[in-house]
C-alpha cells in the first residue's frame, strides 16, 4: 500500500478567501537566538488551506469539529475527474457513472488545484445546486474539491447570496473538504481516504492532513 498526500501545506500569507486574516507563523523560541529550543506560533483561520467544514459552519446548532465521529472522517472513497470551466456549474451527469455508492467520501477532481497562488484559483467551477442535492440522495458522507470553495465564486455571487451548497451539504451531514492537492495521482480510482481535523472545540472548521490509501 502507498499513501498520497492530498493537503495543502500551511505557510504564512498562503492563499485564502477575501473575508479570512492572512495565515501567520511566528517565532516564539529560536535557537540562533539564544534559546534552547525552537517554538513557533501559527496563527490561521480554520477555513485555511485544506480543512473540514463541519455543520455547524452554516447549521444553528449542527455538530461542531470535536463532535464529528472518526468513521465519519475515514473510509472508502472515489475521486471523479471533472472537465468544467471556470465559473462553471459541475452537474449531476457529471458524477453519474462514477461508481458512487452510499456511504462513499467524494473527491472532485477539476485540476483547479494546479492554480492555488495564482488569480484563477478563485475563478474555480463550483457545485449546482442539484448536485449538492443529488450527492445527499446518493449518501455521500463527504464531499471534497480542489477549488476554495465548493459554492459559486466570490466575484460572481449575487446580493444576498446564500451559500446554498454549504447548506445542501451541511444541514445533511454531508462533510465539506475545500483545498484539496495531487488529486490527479488518483483520478478515477476507488480508494481509501482519512481526513482526520483538528479537534478544535466548538469549532465550525479544521484544518486536516487528508490522506489517500491506494494498492
Amino acid at each position: 500500500m502507498a499513501l498520497v498526500d492530498l493537503s495543502r501545506t500551511i505557510y504564512p500569507n498562503m492563499p485564502r478567501i477575501p473575508i479570512l486574516p492572512e495565515v501567520e507563523f511566528l517565532p516564539v523560541r529560536r535557537i540562533d537566538d539564544g534559546h534552547p529550543l525552537n517554538i513557533s506560533e501559527l496563527r490561521i483561520a480554520t477555513h485555511a488551506g485544506t480543512h473540514v467544514d463541519a455543520p455547524w459552519h452554516f447549521v444553528p446548532g449542527g455538530k461542531t469539529i470535536d463532535q464529528i465521529p472518526l468513521d465519519r472522517l475515514s473510509g472508502t472513497g472515489v475521486v471523479v475527474p471533472v472537465s468544467r470551466k471556470g465559473g462553471e456549474p459541475i452537474q449531476p451527469a457529471d458524477l453519474e457513472g462514477a461508481g458512487i455508492e452510499p456511504d462513499d467520501i467524494v473527491f472532485l477532481h477539476t485540476g483547479w488545484g494546479d492554480k492555488f497562488e495564482s488569480d484563477a484559483y478563485n475563478d474555480h467551477p463550483f457545485l449546482a445546486d442539484d448536485t449538492a442535492q443529488w450527492l445527499v440522495d446518493h449518501g455521500v458522507k463527504i464531499l471534497g474539491m480542489d477549488t476554495i470553495t465548493v459554492d459559486m465564486p466570490t466575484a460572481v455571487r449575487p446580493q444576498g447570496f446564500a451559500f446554498p451548497v454549504h447548506h445542501t451539504l451541511l444541514e445533511a451531514e454531508v462533510l465539506i473538504i475545500e483545498n484539496l492537492t495531487g488529486l490527479e495521482q488518483i483520478a478515477g480510482q476507488r480508494v481509501r481516504i482519512f481526513a482526520f481535523p483538528l479537534k478544535i472545540q466548538g469549532s465550525d472548521a479544521g484544518q486536516a492532513r487528508v490522506v489517500a490509501e491506494v494498492a
